[in-house]
């Protein structure tokens, strides 16, 4: 991400959680570059798992409809399907 793309997110008061790359020439990532993308990858994999798991085990590839509205649908009841399979894991761990 570039330096003016961080500062204008910055003065928006978002938080710019993207991994760094190398640039041209650079030989390594300075040592907060690498702490940062450590730390954004943890959050990264826990918030890509439902993705993985709507993709991989519901066979979820490809859209099914022609048309945003429909394909959205179709995807917020993948998301109530994922959700109503994790609810039992879920209800043993808060009991």
């Amino acid at each position: 991400m570039s330096q003016e793309r961080k500062r204008s997110l910055r003065a928006k008061g978002i938080f710019a959680g993207i991994i760094e790359r190398r640039v041209r020439g650079q030989s390594t990532l300075r040592q907060k570059q690498s702490r940062n993308n450590l730390r954004f990858s943890k959050i990264r994999a826990i918030v890509e798992m439902p993705f993985a798991f709507i993709k991989r085990l519901m066979n979820y590839t490809e859209s099914r409809y022609i048309g945003l509205q429909k394909n959205t649908q179709h995807h917020y009841l993948l998301a109530a399907a994922y959700n109503l399979r994790r609810m039992p894991n879920l209800m043993q761990r808060g009991a």
